[in-house]
């Protein structure tokens, strides 16, 4: 038995004999060999889980190592990777700089060719437009003679309107003058017409009165004679 075990279980055998003092008579008394034999199984149960703990240490360090080795060997091979990888893009950015390259030739060429018909194009627009501005120049000159022209007669004709129309205004002025006339002898008239109506109403409504008072007298004649 080791030191750690012997201590264990002396503490233990002292332990329970310091309780014995307490233990009723009728109850049975732990002895030496149970002493021993508890210790033995103590021992037995340290031993068994040191060992169950070892093993899952030695487990542990075994994934541990796993791990690390797959987690070089993906390491490795995502470096591989990406060196391949930049080496295609670096390969594929020449060849598409090259291709461009050309390309922006291609189009320099092409605008340089445009901007030389743009030139004659313009050439040719400056001059077409010089020669049809003197054209239209000769044209407003035509037009503003032809404009005045047109201007002298018609105020040759508005003079002839004007006179007209005074003549006019005055025939009319005459007609109107006429028609006010007839309008107020208009409504003289009904006037007239107003004022018999009115007397007419009045003598309706006399009669109206006078035929209420006679329906009036007879009702309270009859009334009287009835209730006599």
């Amino acid at each position: 038995m080791s030191m750690a075990e012997e201590y264990i279980a002396n503490k233990t055998k002292n332990e329970i004999a310091a309780s014995e003092d307490n233990i009723p008579p009728h109850e049975p008394k732990i002895y030496e060999s149970g002493y021993f034999f508890l210790s033995q199984q103590i021992s037995a149960l340290k031993d068994s889980m040191d060992a169950k703990f070892d093993r899952v240490d030695s487990k542990f360090a075994e994934v541990h190592k796993e791990i690390k080795d797959l987690s070089n060997t993906m390491d490795a091979r995502f470096e591989a990777a990406r060196k391949e990888s930049d080496a295609r893009f670096e390969a594929a950015r020449k060849e598409s700089d090259a291709k461009f390259d050309k390309i922006d030739a291609k189009f320099d060429a092409v605008y340089k060719v445009i901007e030389d018909l743009a030139d004659k194009i313009d050439a040719r627009f400056d001059a077409a437009k010089k020669e049809t501005d003197a054209r239209f120049d000769k044209i407003d000159a035509r037009f503003d003679a032809a404009k005045k022209e047109t201007d002298a007669r018609f105020d040759k004709i508005d003079a002839r309107f004007d006179a007209a129309k005074k003549e006019t205004d005055i025939r009319f002025d005459k007609i109107d003058a006429r028609f006010d006339t007839a309008k107020k002898e208009t409504d003289a008239r009904f006037d007239k017409i107003d004022s018999k109506f009115d007397a007419i109403h009045r003598e309706i409504s006399g009669l109206q009165r006078w035929a209420f008072a006679l329906i009036a007298t007879v009702i309270i004649g009859f009334a009287a004679i009835y209730f006599k």
